[in-house]
């Protein structure tokens, strides 16, 4: 097979020169007959993105979208490889071009959400709906407007809008083909993420699962790795740290040398395990790297979520002013860009930094005014007041356990512990640390909590 593809691009390479430098006429040498010829014999051949290329190059349009649709799996979702040349080409296309093919306008869309580029998204999906708004309504008109629902979830996804995500994806579920499964996939995976949102851990598991199993029958590589990044979080989450540490490293496995920008999100889970295993160094370099791929983002939170962890580590290096610098930074970010969800995460982390600098007022009205029940009792430990502080971790560790929440549970039996001693209850704390240990070590936890 490599043989005869070099061959045949060498042929065509050939041939295009000499028709360039001999003038050689077009009934001898037609090199976008040979294009369309060399896309034939790659698609043949299950070589996909190659014959999508020399479609490209035969300016053959309706051979491209054929392509780009693909036979059951679109182009966009068979592997990163894809995506650039695919925006590259829907960009060079008319508008009339696009607006006669609107199945188009989504798959534009699609790649722009995989690339980061989230602003531009909403913009083609409109393009979409008005180029279909005067058709009749057939199947394949409904699984167009499924599938522009599916991207419109995704989108919420990334603004953390669960309630928004649940209604676009059973609007996409109700209307997508059942034959569509990679759009199929990547709604039920947009559930999970919901449910995850909503700290329904069960339903969050089941929706990844279930993403996961059919996107890896059916070869769909994004859903595999977003899937994948649930199923790894609910392991962190679940405190085993091991199997989300292997998790992770799969991720980045599967998105190979030069990872999409997703992938950042591998790197900040790998950040947060080495945390928990005092290897600060890894941790640091873990964070570092995942800022560098989020900022392929145009517009994303997660640019906060890495700053906070990288100030959490300067805290623990006793580097308070670069920490308050980075903290103050990611806040004026967060309030600029309107990431309200991260607002509270920087709250919790500066009432340490407080602390640290014994302005325990000011930690204590921050606590208060972001309702950070956690932040709340260190600053009760910290007034010399443990029972107040036991009050608000008997609460916590109640709903921890009622839900599930194992690795909200630990946190909270460590403060405990630490408010159990400060109260004269000594033996209740030694109990609780052995509690604490039984559970922490399975995970391999080093107690930065």
């Amino acid at each position: 097979m490599v043989s005869l593809s070099s061959s045949i691009c060498r042929f065509i390479a050939e041939a295009a020169t000499a028709e360039h430098n001999s003038n050689i006429a077009h009934d001898k040498w037609d090199v976008d007959e040979l294009h369309v010829s060399a896309s034939l014999w790659y698609e043949d051949n299950a070589l996909e993105l190659e014959a999508f290329q020399h479609a490209v190059a035969a300016k053959n349009i309706e051979h491209a979208a054929r392509l780009i649709h693909g036979n059951g799996m679109p182009l966009l979702f068979r592997g990163a490889g894809a995506v650039k040349p695919v925006i590259k080409w829907l960009n060079s296309l008319s508008r009339e071009e696009m607006n006669t093919r609107p199945s188009l306008w989504v798959m534009f869309a699609s790649g722009l959400l995989m690339v980061g580029h989230m602003s531009e998204v909403e913009e083609k999906l409109q393009a979409a709906e008005q180029s279909i708004q005067d058709a009749l309504e057939d199947d394949e008109t409904r699984d167009l407007v499924g599938h522009i629902a599916a991207i419109r979830a995704t989108l919420a996804v990334s603004k953390h809008q669960s309630e928004i995500i649940l209604a676009e994806s059973r609007l996409a579920l109700e209307n997508l083909a059942p034959g569509n499964l990679p759009v199929r996939t990547a709604s039920t995976w947009a559930l999970g993420y919901a449910y995850h949102l909503q700290r329904n851990r069960t339903l969050a598991s089941g929706a990844y699962s279930e993403a996961l199993s059919i996107s890896q029958r059916i070869g769909h590589s994004v859903i595999t790795i977003m899937a994948t990044l649930g199923l790894g979080n609910l392991q962190e989450a679940d405190n085993e740290l091991y199997v989300a540490a292997e998790t992770y490293q799969n991720v980045l496995n599967l998105t190979g040398e030069s990872p999409m920008p997703i992938a950042c999100e591998a790197y900040l889970g790998l950040a947060r395990i080495y945390y928990e295993w005092n290897d600060l160094e890894a941790a640091k370099r873990h964070a570092e790297r995942a800022l560098q791929l989020v900022k392929q983002f145009d517009h994303t939170d997660r640019v906060v979520a890495c700053e906070i962890f990288l100030a959490r580590l300067m805290l623990v290096h006793g580097e308070e002013e670069r920490a308050a610098a980075r903290l103050d930074k990611s806040e004026h970010f967060a309030r600029q860009h309107q990431f309200v969800d991260q607002l509270p995460d920087i709250a919790a982390a500066r009432v340490m930094l407080l602390l640290r600098l014994g302005k325990l007022e000011e930690a204590a009205l921050l606590a208060q005014k972001h309702e950070l029940p956690n932040s709340q009792a260190r600053v009760f430990l910290a007034h010399g007041n443990p029972s107040a502080a036991l009050v608000v971790l008997g609460a916590l560790r109640e709903e921890a356990e009622i839900k599930g929440w194992k690795d909200e549970c630990l946190k909270v039996m460590i403060l405990q512990a630490v408010a159990q001693h400060a109260n004269g209850e000594k033996s209740k704390a030694i109990q609780q640390l052995q509690d604490v240990m039984i559970l922490a070590e399975p995970g391999g936890f080093s107690g930065y909590l």
